[in-house]
């Protein structure tokens, strides 16, 4: 996103996080990764699987470089970012963070994911504090990788 939307407009990171323009900032990244970069329109040069594309050619090629590590994808937003994942990497698993927030975005990329619960293997409820939150994310990784 930095070097595609901010620096062509000489905007600094912290745009993205300052009150005063953060609401507009989401907008705009909102647009620019799904209504734009994800166009099926053949004159936006767009494709549906354009930002995961993009994230499972770093995946390999790190892992050339990395074969024992573990990757984690923070942030999945679309049913076909998951299906084309679990295609391409067969020991993937799919972790949904749940939490209460009456102040859901009604964006496309925020909430689609909802009508697609099954395509999650796992669930943490995150409506703790951040202390249960953490052990909640160690039990789950102690519990996946035997430890």
């Amino acid at each position: 996103i930095d070097e595609m939307v901010l620096k062509p407009f000489g905007l600094p990171i912290h745009v993205l996080e300052d009150d005063d323009t953060k609401p507009i900032m989401r907008t705009l990244l909102q647009w620019w990764g799904t209504e734009f970069r994800r166009s099926t329109n053949p004159k936006l040069k767009g494709a549906p699987n354009h930002w995961i594309n993009l994230a499972h050619k770093k995946i390999e090629d790190f892992y050339e470089q990395n074969p024992d590590c573990v990757i984690v994808i923070c942030d999945g937003r679309f049913p076909n970012e998951y299906i084309a994942t679990k295609q391409k990497f067969s020991n993937t698993v799919s972790l949904l963070i749940e939490r209460n927030n009456s102040n859901q975005d009604a964006h496309s990329s925020e909430n689609i994911m909802s009508e697609h619960l099954h395509l999650y293997d796992y669930k943490i409820d995150n409506n703790g504090s951040l202390n249960d939150f953490k052990q909640k994310v160690q039990n789950f990784v102690n519990e996946y990788f035997h430890e």
